[in-house]
């Protein structure tokens, strides 16, 4: 995030800002209080970042494409499997996609994902033959209304977000528009697909709903504590909540938060500091980057989860969680943000790396520590959490290197692949003579 405006001048906008996520948490709640559906919809760019954004150039699947890829999947229509569908909003993130191979590995569920016509589905290798995918924006309200009403699900868990929290300061009407009005959206298609009394609908919330009391609580957070958001993003996630939560009280549906603390694991967001971290080790690693690796805050301590370890608490959370009740989802460990540096530079063979503050990267509000109770959702779950901080990073790290690969690969990097993938052909050809 850049910021060379004068601290002044950015209190004056956050301020704004705020004003502005109230105005619209207000039209939210007017919105929700009617019978009918609302006939005007927000449009966005079809570049709307969710959770899978990585700034990668993606393959543009056709409806074609699609049909082909879903046609061993049984029909919406056909009940004949006997499983409940779980549709999961922002599939292609790395929440989502861990969540639904969680989803997979239980074959309990037919899994059907909402991707949008730019989404690079690099985080479902291995398992698109296991799920259904359509398109669909969660900003396009008819959209999400004949989704639901087509695939009928048991299931819905709601992932799809601008869910980067630092760049909320700088698109924060996006923000808000993309994570209340469109939670807002799927809300109201399972309304419209008479589906309140039956599915199971599962926010994700996030621990920056919490705020400053992170800063003034006596030890870990409880989901009683007060919500006193300071960012665009957790005041979009706190309003998406409250809403959830009305939908529970009008319409009696069955309404969970997952309050999602730091979630990592290989295919995340470069936005989050330890995916930030590997991928400046492997730039330099390649010659792409100085060995200087730059960094906003590091005296600042976070609870960090794996994602390999969470996931499959989010689906006994779906399954088990008390309707209008919220979860905390952490490890209930906090480590510090240099802790998690110095773990990732000790794993590169580079060891001449530097490291520098970097003053644009410093956000207008950082809690010095979030640490979450998670006391509420071990019970419920029997979930035990096993950190291995280590390992996540050094995961993490090999992610990275590939990526960079990829990412910076030459004309000659190509031609020297296309060589080999011939060769590898033409070898097979006289094997099979």
């Amino acid at each position: 995030m850049q910021i060379n405006e004068p601290a002044s001048a950015r209190r004056s906008r956050y301020q704004s800002l705020m004003s502005i996520a109230g105005v619209v948490l207000l039209t939210m709640w007017v919105f929700s209080s009617m019978t009918s559906v609302p006939q005007n919809t927000i449009a966005l760019p079809s570049e709307t970042k969710t959770h899978n954004s990585l700034d990668e150039p993606t393959h543009i699947y056709s409806p074609t494409e699609l049909r082909e890829m879903n046609s061993h999947i049984t029909n919406s229509g056909d009940s004949s499997s006997g499983k409940p569908v779980a549709l999961v909003t922002g599939i292609t993130g790395m929440i989502g996609s861990y969540v639904a191979k969680a989803l997979i590995k239980t074959g309990r569920y037919r899994v059907v994902g909402i991707v949008r016509y730019r989404s690079d589905l690099f985080n479902l290798g291995g398992y698109l033959n296991d799920i259904k995918l359509v398109y669909g924006d969660i900003n396009d309200k008819g959209r999400m209304r004949d989704i639901v009403t087509s695939e009928q699900p048991s299931y819905i868990f709601h992932f799809a977000a601008q869910a980067i929290n630092g760049v909320s300061y700088d698109s924060a009407e996006l923000t808000l528009q993309t994570n209340i009005q469109g939670t807002f959206n799927m809300l109201e298609a399972v309304r419209s697909a008479g589906l309140t009394k039956s599915v199971r609908f599962l926010l994700a919330g996030s621990s920056t709903e919490y705020g400053v009391t992170a800063d003034t609580w006596d030890g870990p957070i409880p989901e009683h504590a007060p919500m006193s958001p300071v960012s665009p993003y957790g005041v979009s996630k706190a309003s998406a909540e409250l809403l959830v939560r009305q939908y529970y009280h009008t319409y009696k549906m069955h309404v969970i938060t997952a309050r999602f603390f730091i979630q990592v694991a290989a295919g995340g967001t470069e936005h989050l500091a330890v995916q930030e971290f590997c991928r400046q080790i492997a730039m330099i690693e390649n010659g792409l980057q100085d060995p200087v690796l730059m960094h906003g805050s590091i005296t600042t301590k976070r609870d960090v989860t794996d994602m390999r370890d969470s996931a499959s608490v989010v689906v006994s959370l779906a399954e088990k969680g008390l309707a209008g009740e919220a979860y905390n989802i952490g490890s209930g460990i906090a480590v510090s943000v240099k802790e998690i540096l110095d773990t990732a530079l000790s794993y590169s063979y580079r060891k001449d790396i530097q490291t520098k503050e970097d003053s644009s990267r410093l956000r207008l509000y950082d809690e010095k520590i979030l640490l979450s109770d998670n006391s509420k959702v071990r019970k419920l779950t029997d979930w035990v959490p096993s950190p291995d901080i280590k390992q996540t990073v050094e995961d993490i790290l090999q992610f990275w290197r590939r990526k960079i690969k990829q990412r910076y690969a030459t004309a000659a990097d190509y031609e020297a692949e296309q060589k080999c993938l011939e060769e590898v052909a033409k070898n097979a050809k006289v094997k099979g003579d």
